[in-house]
């Protein structure tokens, strides 16, 4: 199974939502201070203020601000004002950079990121080498290995580099994935040397550190990888002692971890002592289709014949249910009607809202740069899958805040390699205000966020963001889904 809650994580990094765009400076109290004020007039003096301060900090400050409101008028004003006064400073480093994001040809892509560390040397330049790398290794068809090996070393973020070995491994470019791994490897344990003895530091990684910052969770995130390149190249004896010792050396198991742990376990017909952690993942909604698949046999090496399997599996369906059940009260909108549109799905065709009045509507806004939104798709499309047949439910997925001009070719194309059976539609940029109108009437902020529409067309239920596994969301919104139609 694939491991994304990481790469997920780095990915928001290189979106081009301006929200996220000044993501890289140091945090700034002022610009926390100016979000929070309710004293409009007065905010509009202060940021009148910095703009005209002879101090790069003071216009930055600026630009986030109207960033993080989301306001592309004024973002890209002051943007502009920034880059006029310091050509070579953050607001322009940072939108070159972004642009070099967005190319999607990987040679271009190279050719921006060459250009962008000889206009601005002394940067930190990680993050849009892995870029570079990962681009190579995402091509359809024949993959310039020697590219992808060339930026993954220039890479100096073993963070960013093990995506790049996890598209590799994805890919089926094993030898260079196993390279890549080993000599990372050879870098951490290094780097772990060189700790010094009196440092206790946890092998886990905290969400406020910088990729890569930690080597000892590092190290043993490498020796997990390593050990599924080995599962892949057949050889799970060699990858189970890398396996356990990765799991045994780590504070803080998490999912990831723990589910390579047992695909390893897995490989190696070490069922029995996979059984545990198997049953957890299904009561908890997380256990992956191959988990799922040998849950059966598992139990049957663990506890030595099939006798109360049937009566396991009902108990974690009703256990599924229950805690859905109980979950759903946090995502509990204020009663309002929902705002009504009209859009065109991939299809040509059009899509009104008030033509669905009585039905139960999901909306979900995404786009397709958005990493936990993709991330959510397998289990919607479980959702989809559930209720195909009811005429009563109708999920319309909206696309939203891409950043090209015409955003259908690969909405559609993103949508047709996955061969998901989504009603999409396409709430493109106006082209005077520069908003994407439908996701402002609901006044979304991040997505995915998805909204649930009873049959009065009232929004009841609305909740942002994607964890845990795919089972636990479906039931969840199977859940909110029979709480709305009621």
């Amino acid at each position: 199974m694939e491991r994304k809650t990481f790469r997920l994580a780095l990915s928001a990094c290189l979106t081009l939502s301006i929200s996220s765009v000044f993501a890289q400076m140091q945090r700034d109290p002022r610009l926390d201070s100016l979000l929070k004020s309710t004293d409009s007039v007065a905010v509009k003096a202060r940021l009148d203020q910095l703009l005209s301060s002879d101090k790069e900090h003071d216009v930055n400050t600026v630009v986030q601000y109207y960033g993080r409101k989301n306001d592309i008028p004024d973002f890209e004003r002051v943007r502009a004002i920034a880059i006029q006064r310091f050509p070579l400073g953050t607001a322009a480093y940072i939108k070159e950079a972004n642009e070099s994001v967005a190319e999607k040809d990987p040679v271009k892509k190279e050719a921006l990121v060459k250009a962008l560390t000889q206009k601005f040397p002394g940067q930190d330049n990680a993050m849009y080498y892995f870029d570079v790398a990962q681009t190579y290794a995402d091509q359809t068809g024949s993959i310039d290995l020697a590219k992808v090996s060339e930026y993954a070393r220039k890479c100096s973020n073993t963070g960013y580099r093990s995506i790049i070995i996890e598209a590799l491994l994805k890919k089926g470019q094993l030898e260079l994935a196993s390279r890549l791994a080993r000599e990372s490897m050879d870098t951490l344990k290094a780097r772990v040397a060189a700790l010094p003895a009196t440092d206790t530091s946890a092998t886990r990684q905290s969400p406020f550190q910088a990729p890569g910052s930690n080597p000892r969770f590092e190290y043993n995130r490498y020796a997990m990888l390593y050990a599924r390149i080995l599962v892949r190249q057949g050889r799970p004896a060699d990858a189970l002692s890398y396996a356990k010792d990765a799991y045994d050396n780590m504070s803080n198991k998490g999912y990831d971890m723990t589910s390579a742990y047992v695909d390893v376990l897995l490989a190696n017909d070490r069922l029995a002592e996979a059984y545990p952690m198997m049953e957890k993942f299904c009561r908890l909604g997380m256990a992956s289709p191959e988990i799922k698949a040998k849950l059966r046999q598992a139990y049957i090496s663990a506890k030595g014949s099939a006798a109360g399997y049937d009566e396991l599996m009902a108990s974690i369906k009703a256990q599924l249910r229950d805690s859905a059940n109980a979950r759903i009260v946090r995502f509990v909108a204020v009663k309002s009607p929902a705002p009504a549109f009209t859009l065109k799905n991939i299809k040509g065709q059009t899509v009104s809202l008030n033509a669905l009045k009585g039905k139960v509507v999901i909306l979900d806004f995404w786009a397709t740069w958005c990493g936990p939104c993709k991330k959510s798709f397998p289990a919607m499309q479980m959702a989809v899958n559930r209720y195909k047949d009811d005429r009563n439910v109708v999920f319309l997925f909206i696309d939203t805040w891409e950043r090209v001009k015409d955003p259908l070719p690969g909405v559609k194309g993103f949508i047709d390699a996955n061969k998901y059976t989504f009603n999409v539609l396409l709430d493109a940029q106006d082209p005077v205000t520069k908003k994407n109108n439908v996701v402002e009437s609901y006044q979304v902020s991040g997505i995915p966020t998805k909204f649930i529409i009873d049959r009065k067309g009232e929004i009841a239920y609305r909740l942002t963001g994607f964890s845990g596994g795919d089972d636990a969301a479906v039931e969840e919104l199977s859940a909110m889904i029979e709480s709305a139609r009621s």
